[in-house]
């Protein structure tokens, strides 16, 4: 961007000018749902004398984090069993390399998926195959038969399970996702990134990972705080698996220790999951209203989800450009899914935002909407 006010931001700048002729009514500032980011008041910023943190101990490595702990008993598991990393993405480049070392190791990525695996796996130089998942109605559904085909014939497959899956939603469940470990085991691995857990509802195991990992010596899971707990910036992952899968992927205890701001901030976290369980069953009612309004729009149609996001195809490809004038922005793609967006789900009065611009959307006999003269007047978020 060029001109304006010398270090406002593109959306500060944007909401000034767009205020005046945007739809009627609250909420009064653009939203950028194209990236699963924490959306919602966070409890434990809006404290204050945040952080309680010791100044020597800055001054001290920590090879023991207080965090593991913490999700041991959050999550129903042995501490032995855990690790932290800097962010999930940190465990997945240390696990994809890994990889790499096992001579007929083949990994087995999801379609559609997070392009970001493709990529990694592209860096360390890894064999891949892509099974699918299958379009039924307004769900997408692993196809199971086709990955267990792939899994039987590969000497020594890895499969990825990405549960719930980005950008689908779509969730594995338990049983399922057992029955594909057991058939890798023995021979190959089961990686499974959970990143989206805790959205599912409260039928879903996703708070006792002991228990799903039980017999299971060749998986190994994969989580982040970064979307249940809010904290993408400070980048705090872990893995859950039995010690052997950890030490076969060459993941053992930091010598020197965590982050110890991360540390705090994630331990602060899980001591308020109350706080947070609330956050998360108000997601899944507007993800629900969300999806539930657009299904009643002509054109639209919204995929079952049990992540904080929705996929949903649209009558046009001018949507995303449309919803952008009305200031929020969505998250597209191209080829499979080229006629869809991802809309991280925001806090209510946005989430009517939405419906109210999806309504008047308009996309014309080409498929783009059909503009009017204060559309094109109102300035766009990605100028």
């Amino acid at each position: 961007m060029t001109g304006g006010v010398i270090g406002a931001s593109p959306l500060a700048l944007f909401r000034a000018e767009l205020l005046s002729d945007r739809i009627p009514g609250p909420p009064t500032e653009p939203i950028d749902c194209s990236r699963n980011e924490f959306l919602h008041p966070h409890p434990i910023l809006g404290r204050s004398g945040w952080p309680s943190l010791d100044p020597a101990s800055i001054c001290r490595y920590q090879p023991n984090p207080r965090l593991v702990a913490q999700l041991a008993t959050r999550f129903d598991c042995d501490p032995a069993m855990l690790r932290v990393h800097n962010g999930a993405e940190a465990a997945l480049k240390t696990i994809f390399a890994a990889l790499a070392r096992i001579e007929n190791a083949t990994l087995l990525l999801p379609q559609p998926g997070w392009e970001y695996h493709d990529t990694l796996a592209e860096r360390y130089g890894l064999r891949t195959e892509f099974y699918r998942y299958l379009d039924e109605g307004d769900a997408r559904v692993l196809d199971v038969a086709d990955l267990e085909r792939r899994i039987d014939r590969l000497e020594c497959p890895a499969v990825l399970i990405v549960s719930p899956s980005n950008p689908l939603g779509a969730r594995v469940g338990d049983d399922q996702l057992q029955a594909l470990a057991r058939q890798v085991s023995g021979k190959g691995y089961c990686i499974v990134d959970q990143a989206y857990f805790g959205f599912a509802g409260p039928a879903t195991n996703d708070w006792s990972v002991g228990e799903a990992l039980d017999g299971l010596p060749g998986t190994i899971l994969v989580r982040t705080l970064s979307k249940y707990y809010g904290i993408p910036g400070v980048r705090v992952g872990f893995t859950a698996a039995h010690p052997s899968v950890h030490g076969q992927f060459g993941i053992d205890p930091d010598y020197l220790g965590f982050n110890i701001f991360a540390d705090e901030f994630a331990v602060s976290c899980l001591e308020a999951h109350d706080e947070f369980e609330r956050i998360a069953a108000t997601v899944v009612g507007q993800r629900d209203a969300l999806a539930a309004g657009l299904s009643r729009i002509p054109g639209f149609q919204p995929f079952r989800s049990d992540a904080n996001f929705l996929l949903v195809r649209t009558p046009g490809p001018g949507y995303a450009p449309w919803l952008d004038q009305h200031g929020v922005r969505v998250r597209t793609f191209t080829s499979e899914l080229a006629d869809c967006v991802r809309i991280t789900v925001p806090p209510e009065p946005h989430v009517r935002w939405i419906l109210e611009a999806s309504e008047s959307f308009d996309p014309g006999p080409s498929g783009h909407p059909v503009p009017t003269r204060v559309e094109q007047d109102r300035p766009c978020m990605h100028s």
